[in-house]
């Protein structure tokens, strides 16, 4: 074999894998930031038939939480057996360490029940754009009742109404389209189980367990109904790894490939 020939042989095995390596960069590059966002960890709490839980996660600087009604018990429609307004998960209060208000760009999404008018899930929640006082929980909050401050929403999309009852508030799965809520007639529209909201912090400094305190959940319209606290933030065990991770874990496995296709190919 002249020196050319093995120059191809002994570099002809690396090529595929090289190959496959720059699609890989191609893509980090093309999605930066995509699909890589943090998740941090949940908080749960309970009382009774009241079950409530937050996930937090951060991409950057923009923090996402999910707020989820884990209520199953099973409300009829008559008289003495229905979902009362006290029920109806309606906010969530929590402090950041280092971070004094929310602010945009903000989305809220999940699905409505009883809804007749073409409203959204931002029609009914806002964010507290300053320190928050006086709650039974932190000094951020989201929230779809005015309780004794009377706001109105402010997420991306939504009509800017008034926050004035636990209208899109969320109702546990124990709920069935239709039925009645309190003394209402059936129709107030709320949310199904979970809603998910974006906020933007000041900065996009990583974000731990440990900086989140004070959580707890908002039950009705007033601040005197029923509020539980939450535990403390149980961090996630399988954290998506970060993109340099992906990449080097991505290289490592393209090397391998490339090994084996070298292997087979000196032994055909």
């Amino acid at each position: 074999m002249n020196g050319d020939n093995m120059k191809r042989e002994t570099f002809g095995w690396f090529l595929p894998p090289l190959r496959a390596l720059a699609v890989l960069g191609v893509l980090c590059i093309s999605n930066p930031g995509k699909g890589w966002a943090d998740f941090i960890g949940s908080s749960s709490g309970s009382s009774g038939n009241l079950s409530a839980e937050v996930d937090f996660s951060q991409a950057g600087n923009v923090l996402t939480v999910t707020l989820k009604n884990l209520d199953t018990h099973v409300y009829g429609n008559t008289s003495n057996d229905h979902l009362l307004s006290s029920q109806v998960l309606t906010g969530v209060f929590f402090s950041i360490k280092g971070v004094t208000s929310l602010s945009n760009p903000s989305s809220a999404s999940g699905t409505l029940l009883n809804n007749l008018g073409g409203n959204v899930v931002a029609d009914g929640w806002a964010y507290s754009t300053s320190t928050l006082t006086k709650t039974p929980g932190g000094a951020l909050g989201i929230v779809s009742a005015g309780y004794s401050d009377p706001g109105h929403a402010n997420f991306q999309g939504g009509n800017g109404s008034a926050l004035d009852g636990y209208d899109f508030g969320i109702v546990g799965s124990g709920y069935t389209a239709g039925n009645r809520i309190g003394g209402d007639t059936p129709g107030q529209v709320v949310v199904q189980e979970t809603a998910s909201f974006t906020v933007t912090l000041p900065s996009s400094t990583a974000l731990t367990a440990s900086d989140f305190s004070k959580i707890s959940f908002q039950y009705g319209t007033q601040l005197s109904e029923p509020n539980i606290s939450g535990g403390p933030i149980t961090p996630n065990v399988g954290v998506v790894p970060e993109p340099s991770s992906l990449t080097l874990l991505g290289l490592g496995a393209i090397c391998s490939l490339g090994y084996g296709w070298r292997r087979r190919r000196q032994s055909a």
